[in-house]
C-alpha cells in the first residue's frame, strides 16, 4: 500500500491550526483534516475534514489523532488485499 502524507501544524500561545493531507501514491487527495477558518456552517468551525469533494465536520484533531486513522485505513487495505 502506496500513500503519501502532507503535515503542518502551527502552535503558539494565541492559535492552533493544522492541516494534515493523506493522498495516494499518484498525489490524489484521500482525506484532508484542517482549521482553515472557511465553512462556518459547519458545528465544528473552523475545524473540519475532506474526503473528495465533500467537506464534513470534524473535531479538533492532533496528528497522533491522524496517524491512527490512516494505520487503520491502511491495516483494512491489507486485510482485504490477503
Amino acid at each position: 500500500v502506496l500513500f503519501r502524507s502532507h503535515l503542518n501544524e502551527f502552535v503558539s500561545d494565541q492559535t492552533k491550526r493544522y492541516r494534515f493531507h493523506y493522498m495516494d501514491s499518484a498525489n490524489n487527495l484521500i482525506m484532508r483534516w484542517d482549521s482553515s477558518p472557511h465553512h462556518k456552517e459547519l458545528d465544528t468551525f473552523p475545524y473540519h475534514l475532506h474526503i473528495g469533494d465533500k467537506t464534513l465536520p470534524s473535531p479538533h484533531v492532533t496528528l497522533i489523532d491522524v496517524l491512527s486513522c490512516i494505520e487503520g485505513i491502511v491495516l483494512e487495505s491489507l486485510k482485504r488485499d490477503e
